[in-house]
């Protein structure tokens, strides 16, 4: 059998911990609720549970595009943006 084992070690400013703190503000913001923390007010299912993260893990890894209704004026009109994302 030819199967590999991969293993990957989630450190304090990997892309993966990254993406997940932004995921927690995320349901936070949304009121879904991750954990056992009852503060938050929806259930969350698994769909939504794995979609935020892989947006998230996209997100911090520089793969995704803003919506084209979220974008700044100067990409709609083709020049790119140079001004950071605040923290």
């Amino acid at each position: 059998m030819n199967s590999r084992l991969v293993v990957n070690h989630m450190g304090p400013n990997s892309p993966e911990k990254v993406a997940f703190d932004l995921m927690e503000r995320v349901a936070f913001i949304e009121g879904k609720r991750i954990g056992r923390d009852q503060e938050y007010r929806g259930k969350t299912d698994r769909t939504w549970f794995l979609n935020a993260f892989a947006d998230c893990l996209d997100a911090a890894q520089g793969r995704r595009r803003p919506a084209r209704s979220h974008a700044p004026a100067e990409e709609k009109d083709g020049a790119a943006s140079t001004t950071p994302l605040a923290a």
